[in-house]
């Protein structure tokens, strides 16, 4: 009885500490993008000691450390009014955590598969042919409009990646519309605000053409079976797609706020850095089936968390709509969260508690 008893206080004192460790990653070394006006994009790891409650004591615990992290952020540092719907999300990613322990780890550890080989698997193969499909469609996709604008007087035009990056007579029509549409007064002024809007769209197609080569680099060196390159290039290719989406969703629109151009983005830049996530993903399944579990879980649980949270945030703001939101958080989690939580989680994992296990301090 007593030993059940010390255990408890334990467990209740880490996730204590947890939480605390959680409050201060979310509100003193994170960074919070306002989004139109309210502050409701934060860029933290602060989700590593929610996971890792659940995965160190169960989907019970990970909720509840979840939760009380989320309650001290607002009571201590709020960003704005208190948002119930938020809070529940956060305990359900550390209830998720939980119940990926139930499912893949053991004894603190997530379980590996001696005999595993992606290559000898029906799925690893499936997984390798629909590779050689979606970087060929990286090519299909530069040529597909990437960001439309419509101006005051009703007329339309779009640019496609490519058609940026190589500067056609679209692209000067597109930015000659666009300078017509400014009304500065002030020529100088006029000519930095096409040039930033230009450079920024060359930026980000020079962005996805640089991801398509390492993309392509990625898949040849995995098919020839040099992991490392294969995964660093995988790696080079879902940051610089990433980045790039990012930089053509909050970038662009903003140099064009004060104009009567209403620039909206396709497709395509979504559809490129889910891409890279399938081939960065392909790596990682080939290096080591336990990281690929977690990484599938951080993935999953980023992108659930970043789905309901736009949803409680344009609830509460709702002149601006729940797919507004959406993207942008979405772009934060996926290519600067994940990335983030499966290097850290996967440290803590195999390194940090096996250790604190052994000096019994969890």
């Amino acid at each position: 009885m007593k030993k059940n008893v010390r255990e408890y206080v334990k467990t209740l004192i880490v996730c204590a500490i947890l939480a605390a460790v959680g409050f201060v990653l979310d509100r003193f070394l994170g960074i919070t993008v306002p989004l139109f006006g309210v502050k409701s994009l934060s860029v933290n790891i602060s989700f590593v000691p929610i996971f890792l409650s659940g995965f160190l004591y169960g989907p019970v615990w990970g909720a509840l450390v979840g939760g009380v992290q989320d309650i001290l952020c607002v009571i201590f540092v709020p960003l704005g009014p208190f948002m119930p719907g938020i809070t529940l999300s956060t305990m359900l990613a550390g209830a998720m955590a939980g119940f990926f322990k139930m499912i893949f780890m053991r004894d603190g550890k997530i379980k590996e598969s001696a005999t595993y080989s992606s290559e000898k698997t029906a799925g690893g193969k499936i997984l390798s042919a629909a590779l050689c499909v979606f970087v060929a469609a990286f090519g299909v996709l530069l040529f597909l409009p990437a960001m439309s604008a419509e101006f005051s007087d009703g007329d339309t035009a779009s640019l496609s990646v490519w058609q940026t990056l190589v500067e056609t007579e679209e692209y000067k029509t597109v930015f000659t519309s666009v300078l017509r549409a400014l009304d500065t007064g002030d020529p100088a002024s006029l000519a930095y605000t096409a040039i930033a809007v230009s450079d920024t769209a060359s930026a980000v197609s020079l962005g996805f053409a640089s991801a398509l080569i390492f993309g392509i680099i990625s898949l040849a060196a995995y098919f020839g079976k040099r992991r490392l390159p294969a995964f660093v290039s995988a790696f080079a290719c879902f940051v610089l797609s990433g980045l790039s989406s990012f930089t053509l969703i909050l970038q662009i629109p903003k140099k064009l706020e004060k104009t009567d151009v209403s620039v909206t983005v396709g497709a395509v830049p979504y559809i490129l850095a889910a891409i890279s996530c399938v081939i960065l993903l392909a790596m990682i399944l080939n290096r080591s089936a336990a990281l690929t579990k977690l990484a599938v879980f951080c993935f999953v649980a980023s992108t659930v968390t970043s789905v309901l949270n736009s949803f409680w945030i344009s609830l509460t703001y709702t002149s601006v709509s729940f797919w507004v939101y959406l993207v942008p958080r979405l772009a934060a989690a996926l290519f600067i969260g994940v990335p983030l939580y499966t290097a850290i989680l996967w440290f803590l994992l195999k390194k940090a508690v096996p250790s604190l296990k052994k000096s019994n301090l969890l």
